[in-house]
């Protein structure tokens, strides 16, 4: 009998730290989940960055080496016209690296954020986070959000143009050599 008295004070001291706990507010819950998708929706955006960036390194240096013998063959009457179009390529082509660079920050930070948001939820969940500083908190990873999604965009927006500049200058390029090969990148 005296065994059950030692339990019935642990018991209720367990139900006062549990319930002082409080439940997760539902209204803080919802705004967590509406923002949730978010970070899936600017991982597309990443991914589509990083496979671009990947395909770019594989390609502009194999198309160069294609076409270059044809552009320093001293026989060409447009070798002058060529020799600015390769300038431009290698202008293009370190773009591309200071892009590369850029976007390596931007994964970075974006990964870092997306664990520290998901160990926030994960304890917001298990009601060991004070709703009202939790709120805060929330409002600082919509802030964060918005300026890698802001970032990220632009990164992708300039990739974009990199590759279409590629396109275009190797177009002019075979054309001027009456080559019919086409280098076109398809990134979408």
């Amino acid at each position: 009998m005296k065994s059950g008295y030692i339990f019935l004070p642990i018991i209720i001291l367990a139900v006062l730290i549990t319930s002082g706990c409080g439940s997760v507010d539902l209204s803080l819950i919802n705004q967590v989940k509406r923002f949730e998708p978010e970070w899936m929706n600017l991982s597309e955006t990443v991914s589509f960055v990083d496979r671009n960036l990947r395909i770019t390194h594989q390609r502009y240096d194999a198309d160069f080496k294609e076409i270059d013998p044809f552009i320093s063959d001293p026989n060409s009457n447009e070798r002058n016209s060529l020799f600015g179009l390769r300038s431009q390529y290698m202008n293009m082509v370190k773009d591309r690296d200071k892009l590369q660079e850029t976007f390596d920050l931007q994964k970075d930070e974006f990964i870092q954020t997306v664990a520290e948001f998901n160990e926030w939820q994960n304890k917001l969940m298990k009601k060991k986070l004070d709703q009202d500083k939790a709120r805060g908190e929330l409002v600082e990873f919509q802030k964060t959000h918005e300026k890698l999604a802001s970032e990220i965009n632009k990164t992708q927006d300039e990739l974009i143009r990199n590759i279409e500049s590629h396109n275009s200058l190797l177009r002019r390029i075979t054309s001027t050599l009456k080559l019919y090969t086409n280098y076109d990148i398809n990134y979408r």
